[in-house]
């Protein structure tokens, strides 16, 4: 009797964290960034030198760290891309849709957006290892032998 409890309380146990690492893999995350289309394509150079890195798994969930480390990569570019957004928002009607001091706004939350899709694949990657390693039953109790003689 104990031995069939202490299976099932394994079993249980096992499939709660797993439920809801499942969960958490198939739940999307999504990040919008809005702004005026004339800076898109500065926008997109700075997003270019952000993700022009080689990224490796060294085992661990350090994902967000790498990501991280691109910002003062590209600290120069951005510097340059906020100048040129600022005098492309200053000319036409551009400054009733953003203020051009207002550009270097998009340009930190593109910077934020960037180290949060890092962070987010550190936790998938740390749901994966807890749905494996809750997958794992131990030894004492499926070595365990179950009573065949047992009485009501």
């Amino acid at each position: 009797m104990i031995a069939t409890t202490l299976s099932a309380l394994a079993l249980s146990l096992q499939s709660a964290p797993e439920t809801a690492a499942l969960e958490e893999l198939r739940r999307p995350t999504t990040w919008i960034t809005e702004y005026p289309i004339i800076i898109q394509p500065l926008v997109q150079d700075y997003r270019r030198c952000l993700n022009y890195a080689d990224r490796r798994f060294r085992g661990e969930a350090d994902f967000e760290a790498q990501h991280a480390a691109d910002l003062p990569r590209c600290e120069k570019l951005k510097a340059k891309l906020v100048a040129k957004s600022e005098e492309a928002l200053s000319h036409g009607r551009w400054s009733e849709v953003l203020a051009p001091e207002r550009a270097g706004d998009v340009f930190r939350t593109v910077a934020q957006v960037h180290v949060e899709r890092g962070r987010a694949f550190d936790r998938q990657l740390m749901s994966i290892y807890y749905v494996q390693q809750a997958r794992e039953v131990p030894t004492d109790l499926m070595n365990e032998e179950v009573p065949t003689n047992a009485q009501n």
